[in-house]
């Protein structure tokens, strides 16, 4: 399964990557050879070839570069014309909307790994990393919120319980699977970093299934 087809970049968009990409190596470098405290913005401009200006450009913090930004919908091309699809289930759609924020191939690169290395090691990057996915579920509960009151017949529970808290508790089921899959990639990651799409899908399955059999 393929949720989201994506052009290829452009260019600038290409050269906006390359300087991302090396932002966010100095920044890991440095913390692991440095330690939290001791790793700066100069120092992470030094090893990224960079002036403090374009860091502030690209990335708001330290932590950001270091821990990687955090999602969001805000700005994102397609998530409208993705959430109307009716031909797919809500969840296999709100899957489509995060997916467009996150490449396949980062997910398969040592420098995820790497990161989840840190942010064990380091409060700080954990609390920064836990406040960004808190904002993004956030932020996809109103999107789901806004959907399902104006397209009530959407709802999967029509009584006993208010729309925005269906929306939540969607967002927090496909968050689950999210973070389960992210997991078992960054634990083991496959062979094909396009199989993601799949994985995704399966393990919404899988809780499908659980929840069937414990009710």
């Amino acid at each position: 399964m393929n949720l989201v087809q994506k052009s290829e970049p452009g260019l600038r968009e290409r050269k906006r990557e390359a300087t991302t990409a090396a932002i966010e190596h100095g920044a890991v470098d440095a913390v692991e050879e440095l330690g939290y405290d001791d790793t700066t913005v100069d120092e992470i401009c030094r090893r990224a070839d960079i002036s403090p200006r374009t860091f502030f450009n690209y990335f708001p913090s330290k932590d950001a570069a270091i821990a990687g930004l955090p999602l969001t919908v805000a700005g994102t091309d397609g998530v409208d014309e993705i959430l109307a699809d009716t031909s797919q289930p809500i969840v296999i759609r709100l899957a489509s909307i995060v997916e467009l924020a996150l490449t396949p191939e980062l997910l398969h690169d040592d420098l995820t790994r790497r990161r989840g290395q840190l942010l064990k090691k380091y409060p700080q990057l954990h609390e920064f990393h836990l406040a960004g996915i808190s904002a993004y579920i956030s932020e996809l509960s109103a999107l789901l919120t806004d959907r399902l009151t104006s397209h009530p017949e959407e709802r999967s529970i029509n009584s006993g319980l208010a729309v925005e808290n269906e929306a939540h508790l969607t967002v927090e089921l496909v968050g689950t699977a999210l973070r389960y899959t992210i997991r078992c990639w960054v634990d083991q990651p496959p062979t094909d970093p396009h199989a993601w799409s799949d994985d995704l899908k399966q393990a919404l399955d899988f809780m499908s299934l659980i929840l069937r059999r414990n009710s």
